[in-house]
């Protein structure tokens, strides 16, 4: 569709990692295809707005994404959040991971994620305190997330103000030399494929008389 297309030109990455990653995303949080765009919009910003990129953001929202879909969280607040993680030297698969298993401690004991994190800032102990929410392993993740709050609501507000994001990107990249080949190549892929679905019955007929 012109959003992957738009969205590889965007990335300077190919189509059918664009599309890959661009449909399960889409798959992950239960949206429409018709909101393609809205999806390829949010991952373009979030590449321009933070620490995020193509590989970054398919590592962390592959563990996170189900779990977020199913405790009702969206896919901007959710980026957001791995935004500001990945920005703050969390590795990509760590970020989704614990971010995922917060999620999910929450939902087991109780409290609300928006409670805990609140709480954490405000401590005089904040270590201590992330401890009393979640386990070991994501206390780092929580102190960066309680001690941004209002980083992850600015990225989210930004992400929410996204529409047309991967198209202006790919016009900026379209003008220049790089874009130019990517284009190309994304033609080349494009007809390849109705190459070979053309000469599918003919190559599969030789193949059986052979």
């Amino acid at each position: 569709t012109a959003a992957t297309l738009d969205l590889a030109l965007a990335t300077g990455e190919d189509l059918a990692t664009s599309a890959t990653v661009a449909g399960s995303t889409l798959r992950a949080f239960g949206l429409e295809a018709s909101q393609m765009v809205m999806v390829t919009d949010v991952m373009a910003k979030s590449f321009s707005s933070s620490a995020l990129d193509l590989n970054k953001f398919q590592v962390s929202m592959g563990s996170i994404a189900p779990v977020a879909k199913g405790l009702g969280q969206g896919l901007h607040e959710t980026t957001a959040q791995l935004g500001v993680l990945v920005n703050n030297g969390i590795e990509a698969s760590t970020a989704g991971t614990m971010l995922r298993n917060m999620m999910l401690k929450a939902t087991k004991d109780g409290f609300s994620m928006e409670e805990a994190l609140s709480d954490i800032a405000s401590s005089t102990d904040k270590a201590g305190t992330s401890l009393q929410y979640f386990d070991t392993r994501a206390t780092a993740t929580a102190l960066v997330l309680a001690e941004n709050i209002d980083q992850v609501q600015g990225l989210n507000d930004t992400l929410l103000d996204a529409d047309g994001a991967a198209a202006k990107m790919a016009a900026t990249m379209d003008a220049t030399l790089e874009g130019s080949m990517m284009k190309l190549k994304s033609a080349t892929e494009g007809l390849g494929i109705s190459f070979g679905e053309v000469m599918a019955p003919a190559v599969k007929a030789a193949a059986e008389i052979v």
